[in-house]
């Protein structure tokens, strides 16, 4: 059988994939615990067998996440402590769930690397052992991967720091005070980011993430027209720019998103008085916008 369908007790059939895989193994999964993580090392049954898997851990490192605990920080710290050949890698709106081995079967599930996933909720998934299909699979997911960026343990570990006194505050507080909280980790784990090299603003959403990158390619090249713009970004920040996302307009053009969501933020910019727009088409950082970023 090359397809088997999996519902609410996929856990053993998860363990039978990691049991199988020798030489490397790909988790996909916005969500990750620290407890169904110690369950995934204890599965693959000891350090010494972990060491020498290539392990890629793709997941949505987000301060929602975090804040709500639907993702643990300390998980991923524990794979980079746990496996030797391990690469994490942050994907902005990831959402699927995928467990590959060695490239010769996948699990394509709902179920996030929970216990929640593994226990209590109704998951469905299926799994996959024809090595066609499965290879196809891993591919798409490696394409995943180069939308993102990867995350080591320095980082991690700051952002791990950083978290837990505004998780506490967040738990503590009512709906509408917990938005101030979530942006201030916001802002806190920006500065993070931003001294590992990632651009400013990098865990905004939508066109916001964007405002940074604009400002700072200004500030160091001076005006630019908006194709020139975006071309900048996409050098500097090429994980900020997937081209397989399109936007349709009601008139039925189409765009990749990335690009109107650059002009959507300088439009934001420009009211904000950052930003100036001149006669010829080029965009200046204005002297409000220089002594702002100052």
């Amino acid at each position: 059988m090359t397809v088997e369908c999996l519902s609410r007790s996929w856990q053993a059939r998860l363990a039978d994939l990691l049991a199988s895989s020798n030489q490397s193994l790909l988790i996909a999964a916005p969500y990750i615990k620290q407890d169904a993580a110690q369950w995934l090392l204890d599965t693959l049954n000891g350090r010494e067998r972990g060491q020498s898997i290539r392990t890629t851990i793709m997941t949505d490192v987000s301060p929602q996440s975090v804040l709500s605990g639907s993702l643990d920080i300390e998980a991923l710290l524990l794979f980079t402590e746990s496996l030797q050949r391990v690469t994490i890698f942050d994907i902005q709106r990831l959402h699927a769930k995928v467990y590959i081995a060695d490239d010769k079967q996948a699990i394509i599930t709902s179920g996030n690397l929970t216990s929640s996933a593994f226990g209590i909720n109704y998951e469905y998934g299926m799994a996959v052992t024809d090595s066609e299909l499965v290879k196809k699979v891993s591919n798409d997911m490696r394409d995943y991967a180069k939308a993102g960026r990867q995350l080591r343990r320095a980082e991690l570990s700051r952002l791990s720091a950083a978290s837990r006194d505004f998780a506490g505050q967040y738990q503590r507080t009512a709906d509408r005070m917990g938005a101030e909280v979530r942006r201030g980790l916001t802002r806190e784990w920006d500065k993070i980011a931003a001294s590992f090299g990632a651009p400013p603003g990098l865990h905004e959403t939508g066109s916001a993430r964007f405002k940074g990158p604009i400002v700072e390619v200004l500030t160091l090249r001076g005006p630019l027209a908006t194709p020139e713009l975006c071309d900048a970004i996409q050098t500097s920040w090429p994980y900020l720019c997937d081209d397989t996302l399109i936007r349709v307009a009601r008139d039925g053009t189409r765009k990749r998103q990335w690009r109107h969501d650059i002009h959507t933020a300088q439009e934001t910019l420009q009211t904000a008085g950052v930003l100036r727009r001149d006669k010829v088409g080029l965009w200046h950082m204005t002297a409000d916008g220089r002594a702002e970023r100052a």
